[in-house]
């Protein structure tokens, strides 16, 4: 199908509708940057009442320093206020991983800890919530946490505005017990979330000058490849592509989970894609190493000197970490190869020209590039995904048999675009449909109807499987991340 069949109107540049206003979506930005005021409010709630009586005037004015913070943090990113903890470490405030200094994941640590004596995992505020609402939560938290035989008293009360629940299976899950029985989309957000935590663990400690690899990142490659094999598209949709962040850990990630999408189109070798996702989580362990913990996640690029000796860091870390064996030396390649042809501009060709680099090499550093456009590291304009496939595609070393399979990888619409249909109604496209044949029809989920509205949680629709939602849910335009003011990640996450 041609661009005007697809919009329905004249004569229609694609890749101009679908070029953003800004560089980034402002909702999520405001939930990273006071995500730990809300958990602190919450934690400190929770302590309160377990030092004080509830009719304590120090309770009192606790309830209403949290009322203020989290009425001010709902009205900015327009939803209810949402703390989940999904496992002892992993803590989503809104859909998004918490983000904090480590005094601040300890309280909320310690928060979760709290809450799950009351067999709750997840704090809802709706934005109308009032101080009395507040009042009567912290009143029922308080009864629960003083008496073991009233755990129950949170969650069953009924207090206005608030909600109180548990998460299902994934919160009792632990590393050693049977997943077969988990959801999918709670299987891959447990391994998104421990993975990021990890490797944003890992990239911290090469800053601060240590190199020891936790064991758990490579059971994380492992186990990313397992559910690629189960569903692709739920992986893909944790990637969110138009909302890329610029942060070392998590570029490391979705390099990952879109390298070993891609590397399934060669091969289904579990061993192999499980090698190209470590090295994909490892490649720029050099530059962490060498740039220093003042430079990690900052919008900045690395004089010339730094950026040369960053493949060679990079391939001892990942050898080193390893250990001496034929697998460690085999990242240490794809880890070097990649990051050389990276930087070929400063370092002239890789191996001087006389041998050319792994297939595995090469799909890693066009991700990654991918990954650069859409989340740049210095100030340069973040592109939309269609902009950066369109300006990969004009790049020389952009070998087009590796272009066709990234493309066909994410999606002419890749994940987490913003769609309007002709109808009304917005919608996020959670992936590519499952026919192959219908790439400009991809699968989406309906977040808003046409009054914009949000409507009840619902699955996905396949408009390049089901005919008659591909009738009715004509894409009409491409809505600019500046512009969605709803939390994109969150349609991904179960509901």
């Amino acid at each position: 199908m041609n661009e005007e069949s697809l919009f329905g109107g004249g004569q229609l540049d694609f890749l101009d509708l679908c070029a953003a206003a800004g560089t980034s979506n402002p909702v999520l930005e405001e939930i990273q940057q006071r995500s730990s005021d809300v958990v602190l409010a919450v934690f400190r709630l929770a302590k309160i009442v377990v030092v004080h009586s509830i009719d304590n005037d120090a309770v009192r004015k606790i309830v209403n320093n949290t009322h203020e913070i989290l009425t001010t943090f709902s009205g900015l990113v327009g939803e209810s206020v949402t703390i989940t903890f999904v496992q002892e470490e992993s803590i989503f405030v809104c859909g998004e991983l918490l983000r904090g200094t480590r005094a601040v994941y300890e309280a909320a640590t310690d928060l979760g800890s709290m809450l799950r004596t009351c067999d709750v995992s997840e704090v809802s505020f709706a934005s109308e919530v009032t101080k009395n609402d507040i009042f009567t939560f912290a009143k029922a938290l308080s009864v629960s946490l003083a008496d073991p035989k009233q755990r129950s008293v949170l969650s069953s009360t009924n207090v206005p505005h608030i909600k109180a629940r548990t998460v299902d299976a994934i919160l009792s899950h632990s590393g050693n017990e049977d997943e077969s029985g988990l959801d999918m989309r709670k299987k891959t957000l447990q391994t998104y979330a421990s993975a990021l935590l990890v490797i944003r663990e890992f990239y911290e400690s090469l800053a601060a000058g240590r190199n020891v690899l936790p064991h758990r990142a490579k059971r994380i490659a492992q186990k990313l490849v397992m559910i690629a094999e189960e569903s692709e598209s739920t992986l893909m949709g944790m990637t969110t592509l138009s909302y890329a962040r610029r942060e070392d850990a998590t570029r490391a990630l979705h390099a990952a989970i879109l390298s070993i999408l891609v590397g399934r189109q060669i091969t289904d070798d579990r061993v192999l894609l499980s090698k190209l996702s470590l090295a994909a989580l490892l490649a720029d362990a050099g530059r962490a190493q060498v740039a220093g913990p003042d430079r990690l996640n900052k919008l900045v690029r690395l004089p010339e000197e730094i950026e040369a000796a960053v493949p060679s860091h990079s391939a001892a870390i990942t050898f080193i970490t390893g250990g001496i064996r034929s697998a460690s030396a085999m990242r240490a390649v794809s880890a070097f190869e990649t990051t050389w042809m990276e930087r070929e501009h400063i370092l002239g060709r890789t191996y001087r020209g006389r041998y050319e680099p792994t297939v595995l090499s090469k799909i890693l550093r066009l991700v990654r590039a991918l990954l650069d456009l859409v989340a740049p590291r210095d100030i340069s304009e973040a592109m939309t995904p269609f902009d950066a496939l369109a300006e990969l595609s004009s790049r020389d070393w952009a070998e087009p048999q590796l272009l066709k399979l990234l493309t066909s990888t994410i999606g002419l619409i890749p994940s987490g675009t913003v769609v309007e249909f002709a109808s009304g109604e917005w919608g996020v496209v959670i992936g590519p449909s499952d026919n192959p044949e219908a790439t400009h029809l991809p699968r989406v989920k309906i977040i808003t109807d046409k009054r914009g509205k949000a409507v009840d949680a619902q699955g996905f629709l396949d408009l390049g499987v089901d005919e008659s939602a591909a009738r009715n849910l004509r894409i009409s335009g491409i809505v600019p991340p500046g512009k969605a003011k709803f939390n994109v990640t969150r349609a991904f996450l179960p509901d």
